[in-house]
């Protein structure tokens, strides 16, 4: 072994880093909730149902897991060779700022559902790997897991909400995102992140998805620019009602401000070119809701008066919905 204390080895991918979340430390909140929830969940139950999905093939669960705020990870790996994961969610911690929000976390692990069978339907008319993208009839690059089958319900057999999906090998996002000095939320630099997102809402597939309320507020859709900022300020109005210490609701501005952000979008609006082709105009709005939202207002030549409003957002702040649910 190396004396050095710096590893020349190439860092491992997919499960090959899951290692139970040694960044936590020992006793500490998120640690207890780890190991807490690790013990509490019917991992046994997990494998006895993968393995009835696959025809009664033998699966054992992997010593190491891996976990995030919201949900915990451990591969399956079936005799044949197979791996899929599990992903129970844990249990929430009470802080505000990191809720899955008022709609509840079946409501948003469904819609996590509707989103990922979305993109492995939709994603083959695009090519979502070029920086300035166009259709394409080739199958998207970004692997995006299979859901074989989930279960929302928090007071099941297993003990958590959970799902089972495909196993996909590589590194997380966020590590991609870290190695191109991508702002957080953010994917690639600015020109590739907007292409990206105006692409992802130019996606359609017919009548089988649509896109629901804001998962944080219940709010939404909205059928225009106006009605979503409107919306914004009065959630924001609300929030400050419900957490901001006295002073700050006794002062002027507390009441001021909210109707000068009304005001200045009108003004915007007013402003703002009207399209005369099919194009996107990108109207952009980070960090809305608590989420990382991207606005887009599409114009068509056949209605030049009317703008649609597509929301792109993390699966964390957008209820998307199947039709089939």
């Amino acid at each position: 072994m190396s004396n050095s204390k710096f590893s020349t080895a190439a860092p491992q991918l997919g499960s090959g880093a899951w290692t139970n979340a040694p960044e936590y430390e020992e006793g500490g909140e998120h640690h207890l909730r780890a190991t807490e929830f690790l013990a509490a969940i019917n991992w046994e139950g997990l494998c006895k149902l993968a393995s009835t999905h696959r025809g009664g093939i033998h699966c054992h669960i992997s010593e190491n897991y891996s976990l995030g705020n919201f949900n915990m990870v451990r591969a399956l790996e079936f005799s044949d060779g197979t791996t899929w994961v599990a992903r129970p969610r844990l249990p929430d911690l009470g802080v505000v700022s990191e809720s899955r929000g008022t709609l509840g976390f079946a409501r948003v692990m469904e819609s996590e559902v509707a989103i990922m069978k979305f993109l492995r339907s939709a994603g083959k008319e695009f090519n979502l790997t070029e920086e300035f993208p166009t259709k394409s009839s080739l199958q998207s690059s970004i692997p995006v897991p299979k859901v074989l089958h989930y279960d929302p319900i928090p007071h099941n057999d297993i003990g958590a909400p959970y799902l089972l999906m495909s196993y996909i090998n590589g590194p997380c996002a966020s590590e991609q995102c870290l190695k191109m000095a991508s702002p957080v939320g953010q994917f690639g630099n600015f020109i590739q992140d907007s292409n990206f997102r105006r692409q992802m809402a130019e996606i359609q597939d017919g009548d089988a998805f649509v896109v629901g309320p804001d998962s944080q507020t219940g709010l939404g859709p909205w059928d225009n620019e106006m009605d979503y900022y409107r919306a914004l300020s009065h959630n924001s109005v609300a929030v400050a009602n419900d957490e901001a210490e006295p002073e700050v609701k006794d002062a002027e501005s507390f009441k001021e401000i909210p109707k000068l952000f009304e005001r200045l979008m009108k003004i915007l609006f007013s402003k703002a070119p009207q399209q005369k082709d099919h194009h996107l105009s990108l109207s952009l709005l980070r960090g809305s809701f608590l989420g990382e939202d991207v606005t887009y207002s599409r114009l068509t030549a056949a209605e030049p008066s009317d703008s649609h409003l597509c929301r792109m957002a993390h699966p964390q702040s957008t209820i998307f919905q199947s039709r089939q649910h």
